[in-house]
């Protein structure tokens, strides 16, 4: 246990830390509280007492609302029982208070990771939702269908399958309530509500009720008998709670006296109470921003749709007029390239392989040609490719640049390339001249002495480059290492003007 003030341990200190001078005798109180209450809602849990365990771990929580495994714990309970956004919720905070090795993050990503599954829960609390308006309504006939329809999607929603109990015995069908009953009873044992709704079934079903539900009462109607699994359930009818002497004390006592004890504890080291209510106005908007996701991603399939069939029929209408490309000016291998870039773009819109085929075409015989299907199809390819034909070639080019390989030539070329799909004043732009700079300084400086002679153009172009970079964009984080280069080419006493 860590001092709430300075991170301390504290577990086998008293009243004081030593470390930092703060009480914590009351704040140890509150934790062994929170733990007390996480630890019975856990064994509540284990037998299937669910409505219990929610009031125990809500219990913990109300003494230390940061004590992740209880609301952890919550949210698996509220997710068994259907309570999908309930769950959603508790680990929403859950992950906000401890971001790091926290398996509520396993818990959402699961839910997450079936889409279909989450789907099929919300369209349940939204018939259980309509259910309810039917009920006031009074359709309840209406309510029943809204309710048969949800729990068929989602069998453990605890809430519909009570309200589809009480609405069949509002029916007086005591065998179809009973029915329901025993599925709800193998989800939460010991539910008040659902106990409540057995009781009027055994005293009003008769015999065909109590065969199908499986139960008897004990002792009048002080207790009832039931199954569930091998083992058999004695559940009081009544809301005193037996102490270990056998004397009968009020539930509602306890807590009360629980609350008495510790109350001005609370009130000192209950912290944070902003925070939670932040964290918790976070989980809402991180639920909103779900849906909003899910809704863009819908709407940019569609438009992913709508662009495959534009891109298909351009190309069909390409094909029709490939035969027509022939000739010295290689227009025909221009039309098949232009078809084989579209059709890579169609298999994959980030494909590396279209990118490089459209580069394989001149944009001389796109200007020459005839051909109108060819012009639409370059153009529409062209505004779909463009934004990220530079920086697909820019990497290409610096990973080949810094590959560190005795012949830079295919860093120039992608580069030229990235350069080429480049505007004065886009982010980026300076990175890519000064790399493109670089290549051809490397050109120069990797090749053998006697060859180096061969590339001296490259070299004036590398100066070229350099020179932009440093007249024209001053701010740039290049500049130093380019004033470096333009330097170190003056000092070469090369002639670069081919003179």
């Amino acid at each position: 246990m860590l001092c709430y003030q300075c991170g301390y341990d504290i577990s086998t200190v008293k009243s004081v830390c030593p470390n930092c001078g703060a009480a914590v005798a009351d704040y140890k109180k509150i934790v062994y509280l929170s733990n007390y209450f996480y630890n019975e809602g856990l064994e509540k849990a284990k037998v299937r007492n669910l409505q219990g365990a929610v009031s125990s771990l809500r219990q913990s929580l109300r003494f230390i609302k940061e004590n992740i495994p209880a609301r952890n714990l919550l949210g698996l309970i509220y997710y068994e029982t259907g309570e999908i956004a309930n769950a959603l919720s508790e680990w929403v905070i859950s992950v906000n208070i401890q971001p790091e090795d926290n398996l509520a993050d396993a818990y959402i990503a699961l839910l997450q990771s079936n889409q279909n599954r989450l789907d099929k829960m919300n369209q349940a609390a939204r018939k259980y939702n309509q259910a309810l308006d039917y009920c006031d309504q009074g359709s309840n006939d209406l309510a029943v269908i809204q309710l048969k329809s949800a729990l068929s999607t989602n069998p453990r929603f605890l809430r519909a399958r009570q309200l589809l109990s009480l609405l069949y015995l509002q029916a007086k069908d005591y065998t179809a309530a009973a029915k329901e009953l025993k599925k709800l009873r193998s989800v939460d044992a010991a539910n008040t509500t659902t106990m409540k709704y057995i009781k009027e079934v055994e005293e009003e079903g008769g015999e065909m009720a109590l065969i199908t539900l499986g139960g008897k009462k004990v002792g009048g109607e002080e207790a009832i008998s039931y199954k569930n699994g091998n083992e058999t359930i004695i559940q009081p009818t009544g809301g005193m709670a037996p102490s270990l002497d056998g004397t009968v004390i009020p539930g509602g006592l306890i807590n009360l006296l629980i609350g008495m004890l510790v109350g001005a504890a609370i009130i000192g080291f209950l912290f944070m109470p902003g925070r939670i209510q932040s964290i918790r106005n976070d989980a809402q908007e991180q639920l909103k921003a779900l849906s909003e996701q899910a809704d863009a991603r819908n709407t940019e399939i569609l438009e992913k749709e709508e662009e495959i069939g534009t891109l298909k029929s351009e190309i069909a209408a390409l094909t029709e007029e490939v035969a027509m490309y022939t000739g010295e000016d290689g227009k025909s291998s221009a039309a098949e390239t232009l078809e084989q870039a579209a059709t890579a773009y169609l298999n994959d819109s980030s494909s590396g392989e279209a990118m490089q085929l459209f580069a394989q075409i001149d944009p001389q015989v796109v200007e020459n040609t005839q051909s109108a299907s060819f012009k639409e199809l370059y153009a529409s390819l062209e505004s779909r490719l463009k934004p990220q034909m530079r920086n697909y070639y820019y990497n290409r080019g610096v990973e080949a640049l810094q590959s560190g390989s005795s012949d830079p030539a295919e860093a120039v070329k992608a580069l030229e390339t990235a350069y080429s799909y480049s505007n004065t004043g886009e982010d980026g732009y300076t990175s890519v001249i000064y790399y493109l700079a670089e290549s051809y300084y490397q050109q120069y400086m990797r090749a053998d002495t006697d060859e180096k002679e061969n590339y001296v153009s490259s070299l004036a172009k590398a100066k070229q480059y350099f020179t932009e970079v440093v007249e024209e964009h001053p701010l740039s984080q290049h500049v130093e290492s380019a004033n470096d280069r333009l330097n170190a080419i003056q000092a070469f006493g090369v002639n670069l003007s081919g003179e």
